[in-house]
């Protein structure tokens, strides 16, 4: 058994606010509530207590028995299911000083319930898709895979759970390190559920419906999405009020050249109809060098899909208005054209100033803005040089001050509704275009003199003009 000094406890989650009134419990997370009725006395006693203090199941139900009755018993179990499947609750396994030595807290708030527990003779193993790091002076252990995070605050606790780096029952770690086997049990329990380890003959962990998900993306997948993530979701401006905003439009790099004027209310009046740009859009990978694509049309290009239209102030933030559209009209994409090729402009890495319509010269051409043409080329499978590529990097903290744990999923969402409209407009401008499914933020940072985590490449479009073989779209007038 467990020894007398060490238990097993509830308590609340993490950063909750509880509030119990005369007949209901109100629980607080951020931007997330529930409420529970609690009409039985002997149960509006028991959680009053555990407001307090973390305890055990068998002190709530000897709470319930003595304010209340019997009936009240059958509710409290129900009440605990529940309120644990809705991430309310964290288990917290302490000494008898009351320290904590390993407790698992809820991620999210949608938890599937824990259908088999650990016994003596469990042949356990560590999971191949969990990750360990440290937070402040305690061991965080979390898998994409479950909804629960371990949290081991005594050092001793680590030592002993890494030993699963081979399959071994409670038992015979139990004997090989002189632990309770009791206490091991409890919790490798805790660790089982957080995915720390995993049954041996029952490796979730290796499920065939995950053999091609690596890890880093079945991490992303996971903390991305609402009821799995951790913390706050969506536009909780947790940063407000501790951070400055950055400004709706990104300040200039350094001296503006400006770009041939283009009027937005007018430009496109005489495209192809909409249904026919759709149909011919394609992705063309050849360039005609003999007459390369000019200052005139990246200008139209780069307007007609980035251009700043007004800047506003929601009431917590600058905000600004564009052509293509961005939650909480943050637009936190700025185009980097990469000049190999253009009539009128010098080869090299420039800046779209969006605000002022213009071009700033970041990297003139050199062995860093070449190591980025050639991974253009090499992504894009071009036998020459793309006349121009779009580099599109992501001012994060633009998105990440208002949003939490979808922040990056976001990003990627603009870059997605980037190159449509890329694509759309230069089937419409008779241009060639292909997006590129990857490219190298280091090369990036290296030209730009850009931190890759301030400010660092998410996509990358390249375009040109059309081979004298590709047909122009029809006009529609």
């Amino acid at each position: 058994m467990m020894t007398e000094e060490e238990e097993l406890l509830l308590a609340f989650r993490t950063g909750v606010e509880v509030t119990i009134g005369q007949d209901r419990l109100t629980m607080v997370d951020d931007h997330i509530q529930s409420v529970v009725p609690l009409q039985e006395p002997g149960v509006l006693a028991a959680f009053t207590q555990l407001a307090e203090r973390p305890l055990s199941e068998d002190t709530l139900f000897e709470t319930v028995m003595e304010v209340g009755d019997s009936s009240s018993a059958f509710v409290l179990p129900a009440l605990l299911r529940r309120l644990e499947s809705g991430g309310w609750l964290r288990m917290v396994f302490q000494d008898g000083s009351g320290r904590e030595l390993v407790a698992l807290e809820p991620r999210g708030h949608v938890l599937s319930p824990i259908t088999r527990h650990v016994v003596a003779s469990s042949a356990l193993v560590l999971s191949s898709r969990a990750i360990v790091r440290s937070v402040g002076e305690r061991l965080l252990a979390e898998s994409p895979l479950t909804s629960w995070d371990l949290v081991v605050s005594e050092p001793s606790w680590v030592a002993t759970l890494l030993q699963f780096t081979q399959t071994m029952t409670p038992t015979e770690l139990a004997e090989a390190t002189g632990t309770d086997t009791a206490t091991l049990v409890t919790v490798c329990d805790l660790a089982v559920a957080s995915g720390l380890l995993v049954f041996a003959d029952d490796r979730v962990d290796q499920a065939p419906e995950l053999q091609m998900w690596s890890l880093p993306d079945l991490w992303f997948h996971t903390m991305s999405r609402v009821g799995s993530s951790r913390g706050g979701y969506g536009g909780t401006f947790r940063f407000e009020g501790e951070i400055p905003p950055e400004p709706a439009v990104r300040p200039a790099l350094g001296e503006l050249l400006a770009l041939p004027e283009v009027d937005l209310t007018t430009v496109g009046v005489h495209d192809p109809a909409l249904g026919e740009v759709v149909r011919s859009r394609r992705s063309t990978r050849v360039h005609n060098d003999q007459a390369p694509i000019g200052q005139e049309e990246l200008s139209e290009l780069l307007a007609r899909v980035a251009a700043v239209k007004e800047v506003t102030f929601d009431g917590h933030e600058e905000v600004s208005f564009r052509q293509l559209p961005s939650g909480g009209a943050l637009h936190e994409l700025e185009i980097y054209p990469l000049v190999h090729h253009c009539a009128g402009l010098e080869p090299g890495l420039y800046h779209y100033h969006a605000g002022d319509h213009g071009l700033e010269l970041v990297c003139p051409a050199d062995a860093k803005t070449k190591l980025l043409l050639e991974y253009a080329q090499r992504m894009s499978v071009m036998e020459s040089s793309p006349q121009v590529t779009l580099l599109l990097a992501a001012r994060f903290n633009r998105a990440m001050w208002k949003y939490e744990s979808m922040a990056y999923s976001l990003v990627l969402k603009h870059v997605g509704v980037m190159y449509e409209a890329l694509y759309l407009t230069c089937a419409a401008m008779g241009l060639a275009g292909v997006a590129l499914g990857g490219g190298n933020s280091a090369a990036f940072a290296a030209a730009s003199g850009l931190s890759m985590y301030q400010e660092g490449t998410v996509g990358e479009f390249v375009v040109g003009s059309l081979p004298a073989s590709e047909p122009i779209v029809a006009s529609a007038s």
